[in-house]
């Protein structure tokens, strides 16, 4: 349903900000299930992450219900790493809490690499003490891995993903996008 809601929206407003298409995406989920009317509270909705680059002037709007984005900053003699926080609600009613989405700008430079992922890598129970991976640990790795390139960064990703989780059944679904710029 949010799949196709997005192609909608993108095909009727064309390039409008992230922040935008998540509010337009929401009023649609709502109007879809009939959430707004109902007396139960649902707790439950969808988590995502939108980015617009303008590539050539080292420009980015990043907007996001619960999924963060994550900079590796490349230019410089020491990696960074900068993590922008998105709004802690997902797409859908949580509640009786509905404001618009924020938006965030940022600036890249050539060779940063973006990430965008869900929460299921994070989330996995594993590790000599059976906890979750959590997002300190996945920002440990990625300066592990910054220096190879990206197909490499995901098949020791994925190797590290299948270590942590052992012989645990696999929780959520993951999905981890790097995008260097």
């Amino acid at each position: 349903l949010g799949v196709s809601f997005l192609n909608e929206i993108v095909a009727s407003y064309g390039a409008i900000s992230p922040a935008k298409i998540l509010d337009l995406l929401n009023e649609r989920i709502l109007q879809s299930i009939n959430q707004e009317g109902s007396k139960m509270v649902l707790r439950d909705g969808m988590d995502i992450s939108l980015v617009m680059i303008a590539k050539d002037s080292g420009f980015g709007l990043f907007a996001g219900a619960y999924n963060n984005i994550y900079i590796m900053k490349k230019g410089a003699e020491i990696p960074d790493l900068i993590e922008i926080k998105a709004d802690r609600r997902p797409i859908g009613l949580y509640g009786h809490y509905q404001k618009l989405f924020s938006e965030k700008h940022f600036n890249f430079n050539t060779g940063d690499v973006i990430y965008l992922l869900s929460d299921g890598y994070t989330d996995q129970f594993g590790g000599a003490n059976q906890k979750k991976f959590m997002k300190k640990r996945w920002r440990e790795f990625l300066f592990k891995i910054v220096d190879y390139p990206l197909r490499i960064q995901k098949l020791l990703l994925h190797e590290k993903f299948l270590a942590w989780k052992g012989e645990n059944e696999q929780l959520d679904d993951i999905l981890v996008i790097g995008v260097e710029l």
